[in-house]
């Protein structure tokens, strides 16, 4: 039996599939954030029943339940504020040792590769020598040399 509705799965399974995949997950976080900011908007009720007992809720307990508002205490408290700042100046420490360390590094690096290019020149001045048969050293007269045999 062929019902209406089975051709439309058909229809449906197309339309599904035109929508992007990789705006499935940030369209599902968009919806579950919106539910949650409404949730927190919902309205808290205050009643009193049949023995004299206060309630509150977010759905009427009976006909005389009454709509309250709930202030928020924004104020922030001295202790907040002294908290704040020493979670700041830490931060401000931590950052800065952070750069320093960096620093120290880089100097650590380039003084490496500087040690390391010296040893190399080194190396091969001390195979020059050690492959030549006679020594050249400079004297103060420049057009006079001074030869030494090793």
């Amino acid at each position: 039996m062929n019902y209406p509705a089975d051709n439309n799965t058909s229809s449906n399974k197309q339309s599904a599939r035109a929508f992007p995949e990789n705006l499935i997950q940030p369209f599902t976080w968009l919806i579950m954030l919106c539910t949650l900011s409404l949730s927190t908007m919902a309205e808290v009720y205050k009643w009193v029943d049949e023995d004299g007992q206060i309630h509150y809720g977010d759905k009427p307990g009976n006909q005389n339940s009454k709509v309250i508002n709930i202030k928020e205490n924004r104020a922030a408290s001295q202790a907040d504020i002294q908290r704040e700042s020493r979670r700041q100046r830490l931060l401000e420490v931590m950052t800065e040792e952070r750069q320093n360390k960096q620093t120290e590094k880089a100097e650590a690096s380039k003084l490496a590769k500087t040690k390391a290019m010296n040893c190399d020149h080194t190396r091969k001045q001390l195979v020059t020598i050690e492959n030549s048969s006679y020594l050249m050293e400079k004297t103060a007269d420049p057009i006079t040399l001074k030869f030494s045999p090793i």
